[in-house]
């Protein structure tokens, strides 16, 4: 009779331990999908910084006084419309157009350039691009960069 105990005792602390196992295993399986979600968010804000980063070097090509609309326009860095600050820009020339442009490369894509004044003629301008990421949230990644002399 002890004997049916034992055999008792250790069925239970089987089961026991495989519902921990599969408490366990569940849990750990729980968290691809945040991590892939977290792979496609930070995959997405790399394209968007490549993006800003190739507007920045061709605005520090220009001359300060050439950080206008028309010249922007001439140069198709901006789009026809708004013509007054920010701008807004859907691809980059010179360029692959699908690899530079927030509209192709990023979900509901778009890209606005902010020039704004400052002392000894120099203009700050900042890149803000936007973008509706893989989970259905907005998503931001903005920088910038100051052009001409600024002491």
């Amino acid at each position: 009779m002890v004997h049916r105990r034992v055999r008792g005792a250790l069925l239970v602390d089987l089961l026991v331990a495989l519902g921990v196992m599969l408490l366990a295993t569940l849990g750990f399986l729980s968290l691809f999908p945040v991590a892939h979600r977290a792979q496609a968010l930070s995959s997405e804000r790399s394209v968007a910084a490549k993006i800003a980063s190739r507007m920045i070097e061709h605005l520090q090509m220009l001359p300060r006084r050439d950080v206008n609309y028309a010249s922007l326009r001439q140069l198709n860095l901006i789009d026809e419309t708004p013509t007054t600050s920010p701008f807004s820009f859907t691809r980059l020339p010179l360029d692959d157009g699908a690899q530079y442009s927030p509209a192709t490369a990023l979900p509901q894509g778009s890209g606005t350039l902010t020039v704004e004044p400052l002392d000894h003629g120099a203009v700050m301008a900042v890149i803000e691009i936007r973008w509706t990421s893989r989970s259905g949230r907005e998503a931001v990644y903005k920088t910038g960069t100051v052009l001409g002399r600024f002491r």
